[in-house]
């Protein structure tokens, strides 16, 4: 991961937090099936 904003975040239900990478992942993978294309920065660049 290059850049996010995300932070771990607690689980009501069991009481461990969910990691924020995995926040990250499934945050990008929602967005990709129906909304956004998620891009690397290299991705990025080489749109320029």
């Amino acid at each position: 991961m290059k850049a996010g904003a995300t932070r771990d975040l607690p689980d009501r239900g069991v009481g461990a937090p969910v990691p924020h990478a995995e926040i990250h992942r499934a945050s990008l993978t929602a967005l990709a099936d129906r909304f956004a294309d998620v891009l690397t920065a290299a991705d990025i660049g080489r749109l320029a």
